[in-house]
């Protein structure tokens, strides 16, 4: 997906949109590498990975696995189009909040917890 923000933007936005669940994050490279969990059973393993385009325009690309010690499949039930949903409004209202140029830090590092959400 595409952001109309910088990329040290876009990276805050990762760092925050993927929460307690940041396994490691190279700002200089701009990725972020998060685990997230719904319901204690189901387990992705996600590393985002954005660039500048040009113009202003950010992209960002996902890679999601399912961890071996997921219960579930990824596919079933629509959790892969439930978590992208909630990935990208969560990407998108964080530049929102955060567009005025200077606002919000941009996070060299959060410490990972335990977590019981997508996004």
């Amino acid at each position: 997906m595409s952001f109309s923000s910088s990329v040290d933007k876009v990276y805050a936005a990762l760092v925050q949109t993927a929460g307690v669940g940041l396994k490691t994050t190279v700002k200089d490279a701009c990725v972020v590498n998060f685990q997230a969990t719904r319901n204690k059973l189901l387990v992705f393993d996600i590393s985002a990975n954005c660039r500048d385009t040009g113009s202003g325009q950010t992209l960002v690309v996902l890679n999601i696995q399912r961890d071996p010690r997921s219960q579930q499949i990824f596919r079933t039930g629509g959790e892969q189009d439930k978590f992208l949903k909630l990935f990208w409004g969560g990407m998108e209202a964080w530049l929102k909040t955060n567009a005025a140029p200077g606002a919000g830090p941009v996070p060299e590092q959060v410490a990972s917890l335990p977590r019981d959400d997508l996004a």
